[in-house]
């Protein structure tokens, strides 16, 4: 009996043990996971700092570009003023420059602009072994002809970047697109240490946004570009104690393979305070202008043991004397809240549905399936106050479809309303951007809101045009023999001094004359800052 006695207390410890150490490996880790997910929201946390300083950088280079939209080609002391303003307020900037294309034919008089006061300075180039020497004869040259500040900055004065393979790739690119291009990470001509560094060049066209690529080339005039030190522009995002709980690299994916690494935060030397490669996280940082940046970090055994708590010993102590009820407790307890839960969840996403069903049905035209006049006077409000605020541009186009009411006489109701669903498609398709909104705000009236676009009247030839190549036939339309048409078009350089009602009233001014001058048009208005309409073109 006593020997029975003895075994079934041996089983029960045994059977505690076994159980209790169960217990302790799933909270040991559980607690691994959140704290492998608090590395990781940390880890995000880093890379939307990192992206947001970006950001904000490249900002500063746009500002710079839209000196040159707006006043043409910068003087050497305008060039100087308005970037000595910008870095005054990034410091982390390196150096602002005004990159001329100069063709050959040309590359005597820049050079004899470069060489006032200073008769030494030519175009010049990096030869292998390091030495800047003057550049070789080439078709097309591009030079640092403006540079702000000047101080530690001397020796790119007059370097040809088109003599840098890497460097004339995002040249070309930038050519091409149109749009901001960035460089991999490379060791700056101006700089004598071996920290990584980043052009950004933004293109400056003899006009604003030419639309082929033949014709970017035509009208290029040179790039602003923006010279980064990404040590710098990173330590801004800097956490206080953080090389001890992490060790990160910020990392170029289609870089090559010398210049993948851009940065890497100084670090614990010795391998063995890293934790496995199981627990290192890679997030997005940046994917623009050509070129895709992830961070790589790995959390150190540091950072695990200071996030570590008791509760697995606590659990495995318990275990040891009060298994069975802990046990029973903790699965019914768990249960209870696993299925409370999720019955939770469930009422949540039915209800979340149904909201999302219903916001749909009150913002959406049943006919078009596109935005109905009620949300589109909402968004147009919101929009118009934030370009006030913000003192953005905004354009504005009012779209009516020509000679409508003849053509539901002549074709019947049903046609008139695959008519309209065809135009409001066809439109849609035209906006590009997520901000760009169209809205049927008629019958056979549709309203396109662009915010911060200074020239709406590109976008509403581009309307006008492909609703007359839809080439839906309209018996009605006189001289037309299909259907099109006539749109009024507003844009304001600044919404400050105007109401929304102004603002639209204007636009719809701009229709009205459009259809009066035959319809099929376009009739484009700008506001200037100073308030004053100028007509700008009948089309």
């Amino acid at each position: 009996m006593e020997r029975r006695l003895y075994y079934i207390t041996l089983f029960s410890v045994m059977t505690g043990i076994v159980l209790s150490c169960l217990l302790f490996g799933l909270f040991y880790q559980v607690e691994t996971k959140n704290i492998q997910q608090q590395f990781q929201a940390e880890v995000d946390k880093k890379a939307d700092a990192i992206t947001q300083a970006m950001e904000l950088h490249f900002e500063a280079l746009y500002s710079l570009r839209l000196a040159y939209d707006n006043y043409g080609l910068l003087g050497h002391d305008e060039f100087l003023s308005l970037a000595e303003t910008i870095i005054s307020r990034h410091p982390s900037i390196q150096a602002l420059e005004w990159i001329p294309r100069v063709p050959d034919s040309e590359r005597a008089n820049i050079e004899a602009q470069l060489s006032e006061g200073n008769p030494n300075l030519f175009f010049t180039e990096r030869v292998a072994s390091g030495e800047m020497v003057r550049a070789s004869d080439r078709s097309v040259y591009y030079p640092v002809h403006f540079i702000e500040p000047m101080a530690g900055n001397e020796a790119a004065l007059g370097y040809d970047l088109g003599s840098n393979a890497l460097r004339l790739d995002v040249i070309h690119r930038a050519r091409d697109t149109g749009t901001l291009q960035l460089s991999e990470g490379l060791k700056l001509v101006q700089a004598n240490d071996e920290h990584s560094g980043l052009l950004s060049f933004i293109p400056v066209y003899q006009m604003v946004s030419p639309q082929s690529v033949q014709h970017r080339r035509d009208t290029l005039v040179g790039f602003v570009l923006g010279v980064f030190k990404l040590g710098e522009i990173l330590s801004e995002t800097y956490i206080r104690g953080e090389e001890d709980i992490m060790e990160f690299k910020l990392i170029d994916i289609g870089a090559s393979t010398d210049n993948k690494v851009l940065f890497k935060q100084p670090n614990i030397d010795a391998p063995e305070q890293l934790l496995e490669l199981d627990f290192r996280y890679t997030h997005s940082v940046l994917d623009l202008g050509g070129r895709r940046w992830v961070i790589e970090a790995t959390p150190t055994q540091t950072y695990f043991a200071q996030k570590r708590t008791q509760t697995p010993w606590a659990v495995f102590a318990v275990g040891i004397f009060f298994f069975g009820l802990s046990s029973w407790f903790g699965l019914v307890t768990m249960r209870q809240n696993k299925l409370f839960l999720e019955e939770i969840d469930i009422k949540n996403q039915a209800l979340n549905q149904a909201n999302a069903k219903l916001e749909r049905l009150t913002k959406t035209d049943g006919l078009t399936g596109i935005a109905n006049r009620r949300f589109f006077d909402e968004y147009f409000e919101q929009e118009f106050r934030r370009a006030q605020r913000e003192d953005k541009p905004i354009a504005l186009l009012v779209i009516d479809i020509d000679y409508f009411k003849e053509f539901n006489d002549a074709y019947g109701h049903q046609a008139g309303d695959r008519c309209l669903r065809l135009v409001a498609s066809e439109l849609e398709r035209v906006l590009k951007r997520p901000a760009d909104m169209i809205a049927r705000i008629g019958g056979e009236e549709f309203g396109v809101l662009l915010p911060n676009t200074t020239n709406g009247e590109v976008v509403a030839k581009q309307c006008r045009t492909i609703v007359e190549r839809l080439s839906i036939e309209h018996c009605g339309a006189g001289e037309l023999a299909f259907v099109t048409v006539s749109i009024g078009a507003v844009s304001a350089e600044s919404a400050r001094g105007q109401t929304a009602d102004t603002f639209f009233n204007t636009a719809d001014s701009a229709l009205y004359q459009a259809k009066k001058a035959g319809r099929n048009r376009v009739r484009a208005i700008k506001v200037r800052r100073e308030l004053t309409a100028d007509l700008a073109s009948l089309c």
